[in-house]
């Protein structure tokens, strides 16, 4: 069985664009997100087995990323402009390698009785299972034979069966993208650590509304429960195995 070894630096994709759907494809390198107390574990070897990788895209919903939706409130900082297509490029890479996708959705009954008591979509009346707004944005569709699975609070493991989805597949190591950076991914990224996945958090593949929030999320997670890659490297990390 081939593998690769994730030794690589640390880069980030950004752009300058404005908000909304203007997604860039820019790779220019920047050190914007990441404390220096993030590099030992970045730089630490890992040792990759193609069949044991599973993609997972997190609640990238027309609601939160179409400017019609309803808890899209102007969009994330223009230094997220790169997310989608960022996203885009690793789900190309992974289909290409075959390595399994699943997405993870957030959807409430109508009558929100499955919702948090805090949930925002109580008041904005978001995230109704069956409506458009839950459906995952045009550009990273889902594909016939992938598997999608619906959450109801942050963390894509609480009360879903992605935990038996993931055994099922001989998962070891999952590559998360998706928003936010600094509620469902965090907490996924978690309770992955907490049944013994290893977590890779795909910097540029994920976003938050605000570039504090996202840098603090990473330097968390980085520093114990996963480890901080980009788009860039994870498709390198693919192309050797």
């Amino acid at each position: 069985m081939r593998v690769a070894t994730v030794v690589a630096p640390l880069t980030l994709t950004l752009s300058r664009e404005g908000r909304g759907n203007s997604f860039s494809t820019s790779h220019a390198r920047s050190d914007l997100f990441f404390a220096s107390s993030l590099e030992p574990a970045i730089e630490r070897s890992k040792t990759i087995m193609a069949d044991k990788n599973v993609l997972l895209i997190i609640d990238m919903q027309n609601e939160l990323l179409h400017p019609e939706g309803k808890l899209y409130h102007g969009g994330f900082p223009p230094e997220f402009a790169p997310l989608v297509p960022n996203v885009r490029r690793l789900l190309a890479a992974a289909r290409a390698k075959a390595v399994p996708v699943i997405f993870i959705y957030t959807a409430y009954h109508p009558s929100f009785v499955d919702a948090s008591p805090q949930s925002p979509s109580r008041k904005s009346g978001s995230l109704i299972e069956d409506s458009w707004g839950v459906k995952i944005v045009d550009e990273i569709a889902p594909q016939k034979g992938e598997v999608v699975i619906r959450k109801r609070r942050p963390s894509a493991f609480f009360e879903t069966p992605l935990d038996s989805t993931l055994r099922g597949l001989g998962a070891r190591s999952i590559f998360m993208c998706g928003v936010a950076t600094n509620r469902s991914v965090e907490s996924t990224a978690r309770d992955a650590f907490n049944r013994d996945y290893e977590s890779f958090i795909v910097s540029d593949g994920t976003a938050a509304r605000s570039v504090a929030a996202h840098k603090g999320s990473l330097e968390s997670l980085g520093g114990f429960f996963g480890k901080v890659v980009s788009a860039e490297e994870v498709e390198r990390i693919w192309s050797q195995v």
